[in-house]
């Protein structure tokens, strides 16, 4: 088990994220399979006109620190008044965060959804912070930049898949949104040249 002690960490003002080992994770998963992804995965919290926003979070007993951390971050800012989710696997801890919080699912001012037609995920576009904020969709390609997600994780959610080359038409509308980072779930975020690294993931999945 990986351990984490540090808070989330302070993207920009407003805007948090953390790392949490993964309940379900397994070393030694087959390249490219379902469960072949870093035992840590990302969860984000952002600061709205109306409170705390929460996308993807994950919360586990090793990491309760972090209940308190949300707490006392979002007493500031009225609370936490929403909780979103990327995709149905990252439900994670969002339904503990609206029975604690008493809060719902409802999109802040500000935040834009961005289905991914036929690919079972909305990612989530924080129009003030310029970052987008995928599910399982784009992920961290572990040199600092991103990749689209292997076709078995596309499996899990879409029966039979998609076929080649149609998840990458899917993602080109993220080519026109001016990013300027990008907070992944799985791997590590992406600060700089956000829109460039979308693109060759883009154009990576293509060749």
């Amino acid at each position: 088990m990986v351990e984490m002690t540090n808070l989330p960490i302070q993207i920009k003002p407003g805007l948090w994220r953390w790392e949490c080992a993964h309940p379900d994770w397994v070393a030694g998963a087959a390249p490219d399979s379902p469960g072949d992804f870093p035992e840590l995965v990302g969860s984000v919290a952002c600061a709205t006109n109306e409170g705390m926003l929460l996308i993807d979070p994950l919360i586990t007993d090793d990491y309760h620190h972090l209940w308190k951390w949300l707490a006392d971050q979002s007493a500031r800012l009225g609370g936490v008044t929403s909780v979103l989710t990327t995709i149905q696997w990252h439900n994670r801890s969002g339904g503990d965060a609206m029975e604690r919080f008493a809060c719902d699912d409802h999109i802040p001012t500000g935040v834009q959804p961005i289905p991914i037609e036929g690919a079972g995920e909305t990612m989530f576009w924080l129009e003030a912070h310029g970052a987008l904020v995928p599910g399982d969709r784009l992920i961290g390609n572990g040199t600092g930049g991103l990749r689209v997600c292997p076709p078995s994780w596309v499996e899990e959610s879409v029966p039979g898949g998609l076929a080649p080359g149609v998840i990458e038409k899917r993602l080109a509308p993220l080519l026109d949104l001016p990013v300027e980072m990008v907070l992944v779930s799985h791997g590590e975020p992406v600060l700089v040249d956000a829109a460039q690294a979308i693109a060759q993931a883009i154009d990576g999945a293509s060749n």
